[in-house]
């Protein structure tokens, strides 16, 4: 007994029923709930189930990618469990915030714990996402957090690339387990996959100082992995940098597709950057040179997993 309720008005949710009507056959409209949100006059967000949700689990699908977004998602939650819903489960795909997992300077705020907690007083029971910001955030919750890797949402992106010579390149050193993990999932493909690693130094925030590669990219197809781009300008340097240095091509592969402000703009115009693939945790407009892979599939198996009792890791697999 779950269903599952598009919160941020977008097509995910739809994507994850239809994997999920596959895995259990039964029809989309049985697994995809009903939701309604009005909105007055002063901007305030009154969110309604169109159905009965008593003693179901539920599952609220909405990255948190603005404060409309975020109250929308809050109250969803709130309305869910006075509903008599048996378990809400927020599917946050992209966790708004996640970048500030510590203070900034000595009198910031840390938006990742604050967002845990009003998550959870909200009422949410557990919490299912991809690719964090930085795995920490996940202790920042008392509820189950079930975060999903990138590279399970890219798994079938890779196994559908060409035999080359490939490279997996952090774009800093606190990407590197990421990396990582893309990496010995390559070499499962392509044995004879490199590794190599940007250092940068940051003067502020969206802004970079200075960039060294640390590892041999000539000839070679480089991946850069990341779990989001934003304004694209440490993305589009590196690619510079790679290129100056021999990559005969340069792909970005990303799990969320933040790309505000001048973003879209530096990715079309990048010469050295060839292609950017982002999953649809975030909406994205039409950009020739940005691929879009759904992580409905990857999204589904956790839902699955849950609604099984199974181990996560199990399902996760065979995405």
């Amino acid at each position: 007994m779950f269903k599952v309720f598009s919160v941020d008005g977008t097509r995910l949710a739809e994507r994850i029923c239809q994997s999920l009507s596959i895995q259990y056959d039964r029809p989309l409209n049985d697994l995809m709930g009903e939701i309604k949100i009005d909105r007055f006059s002063d901007g305030e967000i009154s969110p309604q189930f169109m159905e009965s949700v008593r003693d179901q689990r539920v599952f609220l699908v909405a990255s948190t990618i603005d404060p409309e977004k975020i109250i929308t998602l809050l109250l969803t939650i709130d309305a869910a469990k006075r509903a008599s819903a048996s378990e809400v489960i927020a599917v946050i795909p992209y966790f708004g915030y996640s970048r500030q997992d510590r203070r900034e300077g000595s009198r910031g705020a840390i938006g990742a714990k604050l967002m845990a907690d009003i998550i959870q007083a909200a009422g949410a029971d557990q919490l299912i996402s991809i690719d964090l910001h930085s795995e920490q955030i996940q202790g920042f919750f008392d509820i189950p957090v079930n975060m999903i890797p990138g590279h399970i949402a890219f798994s079938k992106f890779i196994k559908d690339l060409p035999d080359d010579e490939y490279v997996i390149c952090s774009p800093d050193a606190g990407g590197v387990k990421r990396a990582n993990r893309f990496y010995h999932k390559f070499l499962l493909r392509f044995p004879e996959t490199n590794f190599a690693m940007l250092s940068k130094l940051r003067d502020k925030p969206n802004s970079i100082e200075r960039m060294d590669l640390i590892g041999e990219v000539e000839g070679r197809h480089v991946i850069i992995v990341d779990d989001m781009v934003d304004t694209a300008g440490t993305l589009t340097n590196a690619a510079r940098i790679l290129k100056e240095n021999g990559a005969k091509r340069v792909t970005a592969i990303i799990a969320h597709g933040v790309l505000s402000g001048a973003g879209h703009e530096r990715i079309q115009n990048s010469d050295q950057l060839d292609e950017l693939v982002v999953t649809d945790s975030i909406e994205q407009v039409e950009n020739p040179k940005i691929a879009v892979v759904s992580c409905a599939p990857a999204l589904a198996a956790a839902i699955n997993a849950i609604v099984s009792s199974v181990s996560m890791d199990l399902y996760l697999a065979k995405v």
